[in-house]
């Protein structure tokens, strides 16, 4: 619930035009209104490997500012420390907010953020901050396992 007052204050304080869903008929849908507020602010913001902001940003950065930023949760900086928090859940039980990772190389992670619909937001080292699929052919094959770290809450 703080993490839902805390957005509605973000929301008053940004100015936002649109109007966020109710939170108390939806606070599913309020979660996945406030992350795409936030791609909207960061979207192509470029990659860079150590990045932390603006001119340029890593995967985990990206996720660990937008969790402090979004619910206030305090997040491990490196995307290895970022897997081992939170409960894991299965792929068919996906909700927004949850933290997907993928096995990228040998010994390389990567993080996104589920949005719903099949989508993640992340900062992507081709294409910057972006969506993309989970079932698009590269990530799909490189899918290693989903933490949920925001309470469940249920979609009407």
């Amino acid at each position: 619930m703080r993490a839902l007052i805390l957005f509605c204050c973000i929301v008053v304080l940004n100015g936002c035009i649109t109007k966020p869903p109710d939170p108390v008929v939806d606070p599913a849908s309020l979660v996945q209104y406030s992350l795409e507020q936030h791609f909207r602010r960061w979207q192509g913001t470029p990659h860079r490997l150590g990045g932390t902001g603006r001119m340029g940003i890593d995967c985990s950065a990206f996720v660990q500012i937008t969790y402090q930023s979004l619910f206030g949760i305090e997040l491990p900086r490196k995307t290895k420390h970022q897997s081992r928090v939170g409960r894991r859940i299965g792929y068919d039980s996906l909700s927004p907010g949850d933290l997907v990772f993928f096995k990228t190389g040998v010994l390389q992670r990567h993080v996104g953020i589920y949005l719903g619909n099949g989508q993640f937001m992340h900062a992507s080292t081709s294409l910057g901050v972006t969506k993309t699929s989970l079932s698009s052919s590269y990530w799909a094959r490189r899918y290693w396992k989903a933490v949920r770290l925001l309470p469940t809450l249920k979609q009407s």
